[in-house]
């Protein structure tokens, strides 16, 4: 598997070796052994094992436990020469050397190695699809090879070996083998082309199908939740299943340790009714600094935006010093976009310590360096004024904030505790990050003009990131492609971004004049008539309206892609122009629940 890039650093678990077990009574389709006539389905009969009793672990003879040598020279060698025959009309010469390099030894032992498997098919990974000369023999051994899997890790030893919660480095050798040898199909599958071509019994998402994969990744922390949502393919699960999740990383700003986020590792849910601000180091005692909550408000009932400036001079008492903006004019100062619970939220008080506030200004004078008293910057934490009309009134008028802003800087724990390596690696990162999973940040998103993340290392825009993942995919076969990348985005020509702004601004007021009249009471359209749980879906719908935005194309699932574009065509549905798009809420938000009755939306926590 060691074709798979590995992130850059703080691995979830182990690197699996797999060792090579075939020869003996079981040998492998490996260079020198007479194979010439002998095919992926002729194999098991060739050396007298039923495979279809095997895989249901009832073969007197062989138990599945003891089956490694056997499976990896039938389902591992086996698929890997089926692959050359379906890739070429003649298997050169040199690329029967090539698969000695499919051995490696380490340390006196042997093992398998794929890092030159994707050169000896001369695989062109990079967008383009390599074609098959004969793909019909080899998409029903790719089948064959899934249904195995999928029936043996069903089996009672599966089942038992799974509860029992064994660390990565004590699995077995057949879970190794069965490992490779689904990521192996899924490699096949992803680039040559094939997901479509694999019969439904053989690649469906069955009881399973994935456990190995998801025991993996739930030992490196990732929310049951959270694993449900990842594509169903072995090849990503299998790379993210080395990133180290919640809860066993730290969780301070700038490192430190211990976690510092209450968290059900079962559904990744935060406990936000105890949020403190963090240290940026878990040895650090530095003062709190609190904004002057008065001075606030006052520049909010003016109509103007409350940014900040913190100084840190040795000669000057350690201030923050209050800088406005009005609030209908872009202003040279950087917004934050985080999320509260995971060091920078302050429930009590408009305070963060003097760590975090000197790191922020830190950040932002570096990105935007507009000056020498240093750029000003808006946070959540310093600018919502305690009054909850004011505050509603600030909320209620984020997008302008954030869209005004010169940049928006991101900070989330799952970036700035990482070096940026690659941008495949980033984006693969901001997929699967605490703020991509909120809702409000990825309103913030939405409407930013810049939209740049911090990793340890540097800080980096989204629209860099994309044009270079891109551009690297354009020049290079040499690496595994591992994102998604759609042929033509926004999923409808019939509407442009600009619409689809004012759909999702549509909605937001619809979901938001709701939540206003349940608080108050004064029910005039009937929305009381609506039910708590439609308000989780039609957030559901509102996030996916978010991320249908172009600068998101990159960071998206099939799943959440196929979604996508049903919600856009029902919000262009509900909310196509008209006199009365604003007179009726009840109407609005029942049709599009009814219009999205089929799909499933639920928020993502």
């Amino acid at each position: 598997m060691d074709h798979i890039p590995l992130p850059s650093d703080d691995l979830g678990h182990t690197v699996i070796k797999v060792p090579y077990l075939s020869g003996g009574q079981f040998p492998s389709h490996c260079p020198g052994y007479p194979d010439d006539l002998i095919r992926f389905r002729t194999y098991p009969d060739l050396v007298r094992v039923d495979y279809e009793l095997l895989q249901n672990d009832r073969l007197v003879n062989l138990g599945l436990e003891d089956s490694g040598p056997f499976v990896q020279a039938w389902l591992w060698f086996g698929l890997i020469h089926e692959a050359l025959r379906a890739r070429f009309p003649v298997i050169s010469a040199f690329q029967v050397r090539q698969l000695e390099y499919l051995i490696e030894t380490v340390d006196g032992h042997q093992y398998l190695t794929t890092s030159n498997l994707l050169k000896i098919l001369s695989v062109e990974n990079g967008g383009t699809r390599t074609s098959l000369y004969d793909p019909s023999n080899f998409v029903i051994s790719i089948q064959i090879a899934l249904i195995f899997i999928n029936s043996a890790l069903k089996t009672r030893y599966f089942r038992e070996f799974f509860t029992s919660r064994a660390k990565v480095d004590q699995i077995p050798d057949i879970f190794k083998v069965l490992l490779a040898s689904q990521v192996l199909c899924y490699t096949f599958i992803n680039v040559f082309g094939l997901r479509e071509a694999i019969a439904p019994e053989a690649a469906k998402e069955g009881q399973g199908s994935f456990q190995l994969l998801d025991y993996l990744l739930d030992h490196s922390g990732w929310c049951s939740r959270t694993i449900q949502i990842i594509p169903k393919d072995a090849v990503l699960r299998y790379h993210l299943s080395f990133y180290r999740r919640v809860p066993a990383c730290p969780l301070t700003l700038a490192g430190g340790s211990g976690c510092h986020i209450q968290v059900d590792h079962s559904c990744q849910r935060w406990d936000e009714t105890s949020i403190i601000p963090k240290h940026t180091h878990s040895q650090c005692y530095c003062p709190v600094i609190e904004a002057n909550v008065s001075d606030i408000e006052d520049s909010i009932r003016q109509g103007r935006i409350a940014l900040f400036r913190f100084r840190k001079e040795i000669s000057a008492p350690r201030v923050l010093d209050l800088w406005t903006v009005d609030q209908r004019e872009a202003g040279a100062y950087v917004a934050i976009s985080h999320v509260r619970a995971t060091g920078l939220g302050n429930k009590d008080s408009n305070a963060l310590p003097f760590c975090q506030l000197s790191l922020i200004q830190s950040l932002v004078d570096n990105l935007d360096p507009t000056g020498p008293a240093g750029t000003p910057f808006w946070i959540d934490t310093l600018s919502l004024p305690r009054s909850k009309i004011l505050k509603k009134r600030v909320l209620q008028s984020t997008w302008e904030i954030f869209a005004h802003a010169r940049h928006v800087l991101v900070l989330d724990p799952p970036l700035y505790q990482h070096n940026f390596c690659s941008p495949q690696e980033a984006l693969i990162r901001i997929q699967y990050s605490f703020w991509k999973q909120r809702l409000w940040t990825l309103e913030e998103g939405f409407f930013a003009e810049k939209l740049v993340f911090r990793f340890a290392n540097c800080l980096v825009s989204l629209d860099e990131l994309v044009r270079e993942f891109k551009d690297k995919i354009a020049s290079s076969a040499d690496n595994l492609v591992l994102l998604e990348i759609p042929a033509s985005w926004p999923p409808t020509c019939e509407l442009d971004e600009n619409d689809l702004v004012r759909l999702v601004r549509n909605l937001a007021d619809d979901i938001s004049e709701w939540s206003r009249t349940l608080e108050s009471g004064n029910d005039t359209h009937g929305l009381a008539n609506l039910q708590p749980p439609d308000k989780h879906i039609l957030r559901g719908i509102l996030r996916l309206g978010f991320l249908a935005a172009s600068k998101f194309q990159c960071l998206l699932g099939s799943e959440e892609r196929r979604k996508i574009t049903t919600v856009w065509q029902a919000l262009a549905e509900v909310y196509r122009p008209r006199a009365d798009k604003h007179t009726n809420q009840l109407h609005n938000l029942s049709r599009l629940l009814a219009t999205l009755s089929s799909v499933s939306l639920e928020e993502i926590p």
